[in-house]
Parts: structure tokens; sequence; C-alpha cells
């Protein structure tokens, strides 16, 4: 029988009076240090969660989606860098790209079901909050602030595009996409109005940084989990209430764009001094076209290997004069990993979808609704943006190994694991 977490008052304390340790990790990623995050304490941190379970278990049974991860993220290193010093982003890209397989079979192995529940409960929170102090000018995005390209002066505005404690806005803007479905999970998990206001509070916060970042992809995101969550598989009565809430939903968005002129630039490409950025939504099929070509006319070791993160970025630069990335997962995947690289990671991908999702009583599981739209989510953002988000991978993780979990209580499968 499931015992599912269903979050009290006594938790919204702890959120709060735990905040500022979690927060110091959030702002590590908006200052300027020798050495970036992804190698000062994330790779390390899942280093010692993989040696763990390689010494506590000596049985060495992995699944396919594991495997096949870890080598996508070994093959990031594996990549014919044009400088020495780019091997570092290699490296950092190759513990990002650890993060779902390790941390996932951890949960799955050595942290109970309801504490999972509670974890995404207290991470989703504490992602949200993190917003709070700089909605308030009270903290500064040093990295983001040196961006030119988030001043709303060509929007005919004063002030910046918001980012939060995140790298950029579409890093704050699909994380807090995922946040906002953690914490909106629970709502219907509790029967303390205060912790539903807690919750609607928490997504209101998160639903105002989401629209000041001005994401595209993120509305998007949001607009496909809507769908999912009120109409796939859903009975009649909560069709008439999901289309009650997307109509009223969408009158109060018309009347925002009609008073928003940044939001109907932004939808629209322009800005205020007449023309289009190519680096904020139409550029994308110049930029793909660009990795392409990088790809496929550059040799066969370029296109198995690739060239690394920074040496397809050099490349974009002879290409376009800008400095940037393919705003598209797969082929950053491409360029930086190569064919190799990008066939591992659709390895992984199917392994990891299959094992949660194909079971014929997948619809009696509470979290597969949850991780189905999570994954839907994670696709759009792949493929408009980077299939890259540090937070995003953590909580994606929590998502799919509360599933797993489920498969297991309720006997669709069996999972080697030391808590249920």
């Amino acid at each position: 029988m499931l015992k599912a977490y269903s979050p009290n008052l006594k938790d919204i304390v702890v959120i709060v009076l735990l905040f500022p340790a979690f927060f110091i990790f959030m702002y590590l990623d908006t200052i300027n240090t020798p050495l970036s995050p992804d190698l000062f304490w994330k790779l390390p941190a899942i280093l010692l969660v993989l040696v763990y379970m390689f010494v506590t278990d000596r049985r060495f049974r992995f699944p396919a989606y594991f495997i096949f991860g870890a080598l996508l993220a070994v093959k990031q290193l594996l990549v014919l860098a044009p400088k020495g010093s780019y091997y570092i982003k290699a490296a950092s890209m190759g513990s990002l790209d650890l993060i779902v397989p390790v941390l996932t079979l951890f949960l799955v192995r050595y942290v109970s079901y309801k504490k999972i529940g509670k974890y995404i409960f207290f991470l989703s929170s504490w992602i949200i909050i993190s917003t709070i102090p700089y909605h308030l000018g009270l903290l500064k995005n040093q990295i983001a602030d040196a961006d030119v390209d988030y001043n709303l002066a060509k929007y005919g505005a004063a002030g910046r595009l918001f980012t939060g404690p995140f790298l950029n806005i579409h890093d704050a803007a699909i994380t807090l996409s995922f946040a906002l479905a953690g914490v909106l999970y629970y709502f219907t998990n509790t029967k303390n109005k205060l912790v539903k206001g807690w919750i609607l509070l928490l997504s209101l916060v998160a639903f105002v940084g989401i629209y000041y970042t001005y994401v595209r992809t993120a509305m998007v995101m949001l607009l496909v989990g809507f769908i999912i969550q009120n109409f796939i598989g859903r009975g009649k009565s909560r069709v008439v209430k999901g289309l009650t809430v997307i109509l009223l939903a969408s009158s109060f968005l018309y009347i925002i764009y009609l008073n928003s002129p940044i939001l109907q630039m932004r939808l629209n490409n322009t800005n205020a001094v007449g023309g289009q950025s190519l680096s904020e939504g139409s550029g994308r099929l110049v930029f793909w076209s660009t990795m392409i070509k990088l790809s496929f006319t550059h040799g066969p070791s370029t296109f198995l290997l690739g060239i690394g993160r920074e040496g397809s970025m050099d490349y974009m630069k002879t290409q376009i004069g800008k400095r940037l990335f393919a705003h598209n997962g797969f082929l950053d995947i491409l360029v930086s990993a190569g064919f190799i690289g990008l066939l591992l990671f659709f390895i992984f991908q199917k392994n990891l979808f299959k094992r949660v999702f194909k079971r014929s009583n997948i619809n009696l599981l509470p979290s597969y609704r949850l991780v189905l739209v999570s994954f839907l989510m994670y696709w759009i953002a792949i493929l408009f943006q980077s299939h890259q988000f540090f937070w995003v991978l953590i909580v994606l993780s929590f998502f799919v190994a509360q599933l797993e979990k489920e498969h297991k209580i309720l006997g669709v499968y069996e999972i080697d694991d030391k808590h249920s």
C-alpha cells in the first residue's frame, strides 16, 4: 500500500529554517569564481554518490539507463577539443550528464518512498524561494548582469530580464517551471488550508519569476504540462474544470499581453529600436544550420567524436559573429560529443522512459502523470534550449525515483533497493 508524503506546517517551518544553507549552493552560480561550481562541488558530490553505490553494491547490478547515462558522461571527455583548456568545460558537461543516472539510482536504492516525496516538496520550495531576494532587489546576479542582452532598454523600458540565482533567463524560466510542477503536485495531497496557501503563494512567486524572464520556451512547457495534467486520460468532470481554468487563465493572460509591450515584442521577436535580435528567438534556424554544417562538413572525426562545447561556440563566432551554442540540446550534443554521444543520449533516454512508463497498470501510479509532464517539458526545453540545467536534472531525478518506488510498492516489477 502506498503511503504518500503529505506536507504539513512543520515541514514549512523546516523549509524556512534550512533555506539559508541551501541558498549558498544556488548563490555560487551567480558569482565569478576561479573554478566553476560544476567542478567545485557538483562533480565531487555526484562522484561521491557514485563511489558509495559501487562500494555498497558488490554485485555491480545496474539498469540500462544508468549504464548508458554514465557512458554519455564519459563520452563528453572524449572529444577533439582545439584547446586543452576546453576539456574543463567538457568535464563540466560530463558531470551534469551523470546527475540523472547516478542520483535516480541512488534514490531508488537508498531513500524511502515517503522521504523522496518530502525532498521533492522541500527542493521545489527552496528553488522558488531563492528568487525572492532578487525580486526584492536585495541581491544581484553578477554573471547575468554582465550580459548586455538582458537590458530592457532595447524594449523601451528600464531594468533587466529576470534571472534570479540562475545562470541565464532560460535556466531561470525552465527550472522554475519544474519547481512549480513539484509544489503543485502536493496541492491535492494535503488537507491543511495553510499548507495549500503556502503552495499557492509559491506558485504565484514562480509564475511571476517565469513571466519576467519573458522566455517563450517556458510558456510552451507550462501550456503542454497544463494540457497533459488536466485533459489527457481525465474524466468528464475534470475536463470541464480544466476548460474553465484554461478559459479564465487565457483571458487573464490576454489582458496582460495587451498591457505589456515587452511581452508583445518578445513574442514577436522585435524590439523598440526596430529590428530583431539574433540571440533571442528567430535566430535559432541560423544557429541550427550552422551547427549542422559544422558536424557534417568537417570530416568523420568531428561528426563521430565532436569538438566540445567551447569548440562549437568558437565556430559559431566565426560564422555569425556571436559566440553562442546551438539553442537545441540535440545539436549541442552532436557537435560537442559527436554522433556517438548523441546516440548514447537517445539510448539513455529510451531506457529511462521505458523503465518508468511501459507498464500495463501505469494509471494506478500517483506520480506517472507528474513524470510524464516533466519528460515532455524537458524535451521541449531540449528542442529549443539545452539538455543541461543543473536543478532541473536534480528535480527530474527525484520525480523518476518516486515513480520507480511506486512501481515496486505496487508490485509492477522488482527494484533492488534498501528501503521501500
